[in-house]
């Protein structure tokens, strides 16, 4: 309302649209939603929701917190917009309290992650109905560590840390943004 208080319990994922009014975009569009931690997107251009992503096709493995997949088209350019939230904790999806710290030291929540981008490639970039696709950007929470700061953060080549990202960098053309844009340097996503 005008005095800035919510008046529902969720104006946001719902108020986007009435939000991103305030920095010039006049559309927003919400991704795959499970839970309180939606992804959305806002444009100046009209955005077409290709897929909401929230359930893989393994029985009690969801997308744990939801993906879209988008298309804007900016100057006559088709551009595919992905957003993601990976599942947040070192245990696995799902498992109970008194499992967690077992869970945690076998690596599960990595592999989670693993499990969840894989997903998410599999039905947006390396999806056969989009090959002629030229135009993507990935981006969102993935609660993960790319090997490309792996020279910063010094893990293990092996470590399960690393798994998630290497995926979109071994399957697809995709480029780190800002490892390109600013290489030797590393810039916290806080």
């Amino acid at each position: 309302d005008k005095t800035g208080k919510q008046t529902s319990n969720k104006y946001l994922p719902d108020g986007w649209t009435e939000l991103c009014k305030r920095y010039g975009h006049s559309y927003a569009a919400v991704g795959g939603n499970r839970d309180n931690y939606p992804q959305t997107v806002t444009s100046k251009y009209p955005i077409k929701v290709e897929q909401r992503i929230t359930n893989s096709n393994v029985s009690g493995k969801p997308i744990s917190h939801g993906a879209g997949h988008f298309t804007i088209t900016v100057d006559g350019k088709k551009v595919n917009i992905v957003t993601l939230h990976m599942w947040p904790q070192a245990y696995g999806y799902g498992v109970s309290s008194s499992k967690q710290e077992e869970s945690a030291a076998k690596f599960e929540g990595d592999y989670y992650r693993a499990f969840e981008m894989q997903y998410i490639v599999d039905q947006t970039i390396k999806n056969t109905k989009y090959k002629s696709e030229e135009l993507w950007l990935f981006g969102g929470d993935t609660n993960a560590r790319s090997r490309l700061d792996n020279w910063y953060y010094k893990y293990d080549e092996n470590s399960t840390k690393l798994i998630t990202h290497d995926i979109l960098l071994n399957q697809t053309n995709m480029k780190d943004v800002i490892a390109h844009r600013y290489p030797g340097t590393f810039m916290s996503s806080t």
